[in-house]
């Protein structure tokens, strides 16, 4: 993920999430990468239980879709290249195309919450755009809002600096990345969870 945060969550912890976005009113969720004519859209729980969800925002406009022949998808850059990767890794593309995240004003959502097996694994949230900017200056306040409100709600519990480590907690984290844990997985990690990448 080009521009992303990462954050440790309950599944409550995501509703607030999708509370704050508007989702019903201002964003819809989507499956990442494909995009059909006419879009899927997700519920919540759909979105909850997938690991990888496009938001769309109303007010921004939808996903920019590409297929083998658009030029997004023939240039020599390294985003015509990973466009090229992606559009591989789809199994049947037949009637859809992939997000070209250089022009769509979306946000890449990874969600995931406190697992069966007692453990809870990083959820991001962000731009896959080279420059969200480029895309829109309103794009670009979207993408730095959403991950303002993590770091508010949320507190730093992983990253670079000593103080943000918590040597209390029961992490393997292997990115380097600051980690923030809204209010309800910091409650779980407090009490014993342990946290994974």
């Amino acid at each position: 993920m080009v521009s992303a945060i990462y954050y440790f969550a309950t599944t409550e912890d995501q509703l607030m999430l999708l509370d704050h976005l508007g989702e019903r009113m201002r964003v819809t969720l989507h499956p990442w990468w494909t995009v059909a004519d006419p879009i899927v859209t997700w519920t919540r729980d759909d979105a909850l239980r997938a690991s990888e969800v496009m938001v769309a925002s109303a007010e921004l406009g939808g996903p920019i879709a590409i297929r083998p022949g658009d030029p997004a998808m023939e240039e020599f850059s390294r985003a015509g290249v990973f466009n090229r990767i992606n559009w591989e890794r789809m199994s049947s593309n037949e009637g859809k195309g992939i997000v070209d995240p250089n022009s769509s004003p979306v946000l890449f959502w990874q969600p995931a919450a406190v697992g069966e097996e007692g453990i809870i694994r990083t959820s991001s949230i962000g731009s896959q755009a080279d420059h969200p900017a480029a895309i829109s200056e309103a794009y670009d306040r979207w993408v730095k809002r959403t991950a303002s409100w993590v770091r508010r709600r949320g507190t730093r519990v992983w990253g670079l600096e000593q103080d943000s480590l918590r040597p209390d907690l029961d992490f393997q984290i292997d990115v380097l990345n600051s980690i923030y844990a809204l209010p309800g997985a910091l409650e779980k990690l407090e009490s014993g969870v342990a946290g994974r990448r």
